[in-house]
């Protein structure tokens, strides 16, 4: 049978087995201005993509660790305790680490005072001028105090109290990781949600000083909610991790 004629070019119509309509043509061979005409695929009228939610997901990097945490809110707190939480274990989860909520428990200012108001002046100060005195050589007597009001309301592994103000003598700074229990007090912030807390997680989980750990979300210097692998690895338990941050801090 001759072929087709030169310039034109042949179109079937058929079925595939599936019995989508289908169209095949066959291009002409000869070049157009020096180039060859590309020939045209068989291609389906429909498209059957898998839906995004059915593809197969890559693994965690990490198995999931769950703390659970009892939060406390003094009178004269501004921050949201909730969102403080959801946050924090938002940053968290990029090393397979989540904060829960145990217990929740909010103060009035009566209560507030009876936990903070430690001195004659104290008593005179509005209760949003009231302060946690966080020491690293001595428990003082808001601590004591913290301490004592974790223990008779313990649900969780962990404690946060959302304090008026806050100060670590140290440093100066506006929140602390207690040193002698799973406690953090969180005051005043200046950063977005979540990061103070998780921030002072870290020092619990991960190195209770700044010296050798480089992750934005521990170093101030660069403040960012990006931890770093041996960071991550310290916190889930990974004594080789702990012992390299320790190396370092020397």
């Amino acid at each position: 049978m001759a072929g087709p004629e030169p310039g034109t070019g042949t179109s079937t119509r058929g079925t595939d087995q599936r019995g989508i309509s289908t169209v095949s043509r066959g291009i002409e061979d000869r070049s157009l201005d020096g180039q060859e005409a590309i020939p045209l695929t068989t291609t389906s009228t429909t498209t059957e993509a898998v839906p995004l939610e059915q593809r197969p997901q890559a693994p965690p990097k990490y198995s999931l660790i769950v703390k659970k945490v009892d939060v406390f809110r003094l009178a004269g707190s501004n921050l949201d305790p909730d969102q403080e939480m959801a946050a924090a274990s938002r940053i968290w989860s990029q090393c397979g680490i989540e904060f829960t909520i145990a217990s929740r428990k909010d103060y009035n200012e009566a209560e507030t005072r009876r936990l903070l108001a430690i001195t004659l002046e104290d008593e005179m100060k509005a209760s949003s001028e009231l302060r946690v005195i966080v020491r690293l050589d001595q428990v003082t007597p808001s601590m004591q105090n913290l301490r004592n009001e974790w223990s008779k309301n313990k649900r969780g592994a962990y404690a946060v109290f959302f304090a008026p103000n806050v100060l670590f003598t140290t440093s100066g700074a506006r929140s602390a990781a207690d040193p002698g229990a799973n406690i953090i007090y969180i005051g005043q912030s200046d950063f977005w949600p979540g990061f103070v807390v998780a921030h002072e997680f870290g020092h619990h989980l991960i190195s209770p000083g700044h010296y050798g750990l480089e992750s934005p979300l521990m170093h101030l210097s660069y403040p960012g909610n990006e931890i770093v692998e041996l960071e991550c690895r310290a916190a889930r338990g990974d004594a080789r991790a702990k012992y390299e941050i320790i190396r370092r801090s020397q």
